[in-house]
């Protein structure tokens, strides 16, 4: 990872970006289809992740942005149940970076007890650190999904955040860039009109415009090692 003013400014960079570009057409992400149906509904998708879950207070921060959003656009997305909301640390092998559900199996057969060794690692040296992070908004890529983004706090919420991604990645190594988020929706599989871009872009602009930043603590002992058969509910893997 960068330092932490390289990562930091990248990821609210990117956020602004995103916030002012609403796209003239729309370009659905090609594995969307994975986890959603043509008719609009959440299908099955089978995986293991590393979640932080979050504290009643802080759930209580991202639900009114999500319900603020979802009354000015929550018929043109596929909402995602406010009782899924968590904080991913890192993805393990998915139906998108793995295919079959057979491949998923065999490759977490040789990475589970890794992952629980490092789990274990992790809450003994930070035992009982917290990972502050802000939030600046929600925002999209326009591509597949809707969600709250994050930045750590300080230096210091950096370092312990980037140390636990890296450990995780050389276990799984997916070679993408870590973007701390909290997923609110996805988009439906269908080309958008220009007045439902414009709906969605307007929903996110007011949403972030009328709550501003949230401010959150990740607690180290609330990290969890999951399975999920949808994007809907995530049981502890072991």
């Amino acid at each position: 990872m960068n330092s932490f003013a390289e990562y930091r400014d990248g990821l609210f960079g990117k956020f602004e970006e995103d916030i002012k570009r609403v796209p003239e057409k729309w370009q659905v992400a090609g594995n969307l289809v994975r986890k959603v149906s043509k008719d609009g509904f959440l299908q099955p998708f089978y995986g293991y992740t590393s979640i932080f879950d979050l504290n009643d207070s802080d759930c209580a921060k991202c639900r009114e942005r999500y319900d603020s959003f979802m009354e000015k656009a929550g018929e043109l997305v596929i909402p995602l149940p406010a009782s899924s909301f968590h904080l991913t640390l890192h993805t393990f092998w998915n139906q998108n970076n793995s295919g079959s559900v057979e491949e998923v199996d065999r490759r977490m057969a040789v990475s589970t007890p890794e992952i629980i060794e490092t789990m274990e690692v992790v809450r003994n040296e930070y035992r009982e650190e917290i990972i502050r992070m802000v939030s600046p908004g929600i925002s999209t890529t326009w591509t597949d999904v809707v969600s709250m983004k994050f930045i750590p706090y300080s230096q210091h919420d950096y370092d312990i955040l980037s140390s636990l991604f890296e450990r995780m990645e050389r276990i799984c190594p997916l070679g993408q860039p870590y973007v701390p988020h909290i997923s609110f929706s996805y988009f439906k599989v269908k080309e958008y009109s220009k007045e439902e871009i414009e709906r969605i872009a307007d929903a996110i602009k007011s949403t972030n415009a009328r709550y501003g930043e949230a401010y959150v603590t990740l607690n180290i002992n609330s990290l969890r090692f999951c399975v999920h058969s949808d994007m809907t509910g995530y049981e502890t893997a072991m």
